[in-house]
């Protein structure tokens, strides 16, 4: 039994196995789950050989799954490697991803609470709110 491993933009990274000769990329991307909507298809790799000096090759997985040019559907080999990069806005959203829990966190109180944002006692009034008295009530 042979192994391939695809990752970057497919929906399911792994490592695939295949019995026999022609097991080709579109099997494997079909086995993957298909491409994301952040991917560069066209721009796909498939880096093979001594890890030291890998041979790459690449292939336009947009022409074979857009037009059917199946010139791209390159067979895969034992220990093969398949790259589908990333696009530059998918490079964005994951980066919006990333610190998305932090401006959450930093922002977060302003919102619940409604503190103007250049107010100097906005937290003593914040939790006097909270705990439901005024400064009438407080002094």
């Amino acid at each position: 039994m042979d192994t391939i491993y695809i990752f970057g933009e497919v929906k399911s990274s792994g490592a695939l196995s295949f019995v026999g000769s022609e097991f080709k990329i579109l099997d494997a991307v079909i086995r993957a789950g298909g491409v994301t909507k952040f991917s560069v298809p066209k721009s796909t790799k498939i880096i093979r050989g001594d890890p030291k000096r890998p041979e790459v090759v690449s292939t336009d997985l947009e022409k074979l799954l857009e037009e059917g040019d199946l010139t791209q559907n390159v067979a895969l080999q034992n220990g093969d490697f398949v790259f589908v990069p990333r696009s530059f806005i998918g490079d964005i959203n994951a980066f919006l991803q990333q610190i998305q829990p932090m401006l959450n966190l930093a922002l977060t109180p302003q919102f619940i609470l409604d503190i103007p944002a250049d107010t100097d006692d906005s937290f003593e009034n914040a939790r006097d709110s909270l705990r439901g008295r005024n400064e009438d009530e407080i002094e």
